[in-house]
């Protein structure tokens, strides 16, 4: 005889997989957390207030300044995400009559929203790889096929070296340059975490697009072609088939990993804070 709890259990499954049924089909969906705002210590303001030169040098300039735009980059994406998963998006001032092409058209500009939150994610990791170099002293290794290069990142001489060198910096020649294991640890796994959006990211560079399946997608009879008399495939549409996803199915992506981006960027905010005596998150 089953126990009250194995009924409980039972009980509990089958109420998770009728939800999980139900999601898929779009029937309901989730609630989703809300979005938290980095640490307003990233704005840097005391520092930037402050009138003794001598609490101030170069390197704390460039941490305080990324961190800013770093700040402001997250609140846009923030925003981008919360429009992206408006499924009643105010369409308002485009000029629809049938219901069904407006279905389409919120989904289009959910999704430019979706792909701008994608963009501003992704951008976050090059703006810490220009905290890094600059404020722990790095010196970059860079291995080409005309031999070894160093990027000196502990002395800077004005604006245009600064731009100069962090144009030649990537998030490789960092990891290889830090000795503290536990710095390396949290950034690689950042970059584990954020694979995912890099990948989605990647693809909206260079082919500008997403393919939702929401969209209307034309009607497509696949073929498979054989040699005669034989079993052997000569052609095949199965790798020309049109692959698309599910536009809630990528938000709850980006909803999943914006906890991990505000605590990724507030523990390098504390590394460097520590390193240089100043008041941590």
């Amino acid at each position: 005889m089953e126990s009250v709890k194995e009924n409980i259990k039972k009980e509990e499954n089958l109420e998770l997989s009728r939800i999980i049924y139900l999601k898929e089909r779009g029937i309901i969906f989730m609630e989703r957390p809300n979005l938290e705002q980095l640490n307003e210590k990233l704005l840097g303001r005391d520092y930037f207030a402050d009138i003794d030169p001598n609490n101030k040098c170069w390197k704390l300039d460039v941490f305080y300044k990324r961190m800013y735009d770093i700040y402001y980059i997250f609140a846009q994406a923030n925003i981008y995400l919360s429009r992206a998963a408006d499924r009643n998006l105010n369409i308002e001032d485009w000029s629809l009559d049938d219901d069904s092409i407006k279905n389409t058209v919120r989904i289009y500009e959910r999704g430019n929203y979706l792909k701008s939150c994608i963009l501003a994610f992704n951008s976050i990791e090059d703006y810490i790889n220009q905290i890094l170099p600059f404020t722990l002293n790095l010196t970059l290794i860079k291995r080409g096929k005309h031999g070894i290069s160093y990027i000196n990142c502990a002395e800077i001489k004005s604006n245009d070296e600064y731009i100069e060198k962090s144009g030649q910096i990537n998030s490789k020649l960092v990891r290889h340059a830090i000795n503290d294991s536990n710095l390396l640890e949290c950034i690689n796994n950042y970059k584990k975490d954020l694979k995912e959006i890099r990948d989605y990211a990647n693809k909206i560079k260079h082919k500008h697009d997403i393919r939702f399946k929401e969209f209307p997608n034309p009607e497509y009879i696949g073929y498979t072609k054989r040699k005669p008399g034989t079993n052997i495939i000569t052609d095949s549409s199965e790798w020309t088939m049109i692959q698309s996803e599910g536009i809630e199915d990528i938000i709850d992506k980006c909803y999943a990993v914006h906890p991990k981006i505000k605590n990724y960027v507030e523990k390098i905010y504390n590394h460097i804070s520590e390193k240089y005596g100043l008041e941590k998150i």
